[in-house]
């Protein structure tokens, strides 16, 4: 088996999804078909050849542009056609389920849209061999919304931005703010955490997401952390600054949301 892993290893700390590995596997002579588990969630992705995925349960067959999703701690096991050798890249991602998986597996072709998700997991492939900073931070960090479109252009109004504002929870708790861009901040890179209620429950370093309400913005989508909490100006208020985890400069791919459900 020809295979390219690159690992991080995990943190307590973060309880947000986190990719703990990724790698590029051909079959070969020395391909273990064993069933075993791993303690996160793999993602399959057949970029070549024809073979099955067998788990305790179930066996069926696999070829390219399938995406297999094996939750944690379930068995399983990938076997290859001689005459077709499999190819796949797999994530290995901690604290991800699939909850419609029957038996803890799901499988889905994928008819359209593969060549952008094999352009993705590309260049995961490429900053986890370069040792790139945050190469294991999954896609899931809001930048903004598309506010206007052209044949091969668009406009981005970023969270940063003075006219934002987002239903937000604060991951540790749950409880309800609202994340807005203000002018002052802005230069600075950050925005307001605001609407906190009497005695805010928010301390510096939590978690702050997408809360979905208003069906705007996809739910728990990461909008950033909390740096510190201030009074406003005439006291009658508490807010939270907050910086994003989206990278705002220097960006070279996003992933663009055109239609989503949300999930409480």
């Amino acid at each position: 088996m020809v295979r390219r892993q690159y690992t991080s290893l995990p943190s307590s700390l973060e309880e947000a999804p986190r990719l703990i590995y990724v790698s590029q596997d051909r079959y070969s002579g020395d391909w273990n078909s064993s069933l075993h588990t791993h303690g996160c969630a793999e993602l399959f992705f057949i970029t070549d050849g024809h073979g099955r995925f067998r788990t305790q349960y179930e066996e069926f067959p696999v070829a390219i542009h399938d995406l297999v999703v094996v939750n944690a701690n379930v068995l399983h096991t990938e076997l290859s056609q001689m005459d077709s050798p499999l190819e796949y890249i797999v994530l290995g991602v901690e604290g991800l389920e699939a909850v419609s998986a029957a038996d803890g597996c799901t499988m889905l072709h994928l008819h359209s849209g593969w060549r952008e998700l094999l352009n993705c997991l590309d260049l995961m492939l490429k900053e986890a061999r370069e040792g790139r900073p945050g190469w294991e931070e999954l896609c899931g960090h809001l930048l903004g919304v598309v506010t206007e479109t052209g044949t091969t252009w668009s406009t981005v109004r970023t969270i940063l931005d003075s006219d934002t504002s987002i239903g937000a929870l604060v991951f540790r708790t749950g409880g309800s703010a609202m994340a807005q861009g203000d002018f002052a901040l802005m230069s600075q890179g950050r925005l307001q955490l605001n609407y906190l209620g009497a005695e805010p429950d928010v301390v510096a370093g939590d978690l702050i997401v997408t809360s979905g309400l208003g069906g705007y913005y996809p739910s728990q989508l990461v909008i950033g952390c909390v740096e510190e909490g201030r009074t406003s100006e005439n006291g009658l208020a508490q807010y939270a600054v907050l910086r994003p985890e989206a990278e705002l400069v220097g960006l070279t791919q996003v992933f663009i949301v055109t239609s989503f459900d949300i999930v409480d």
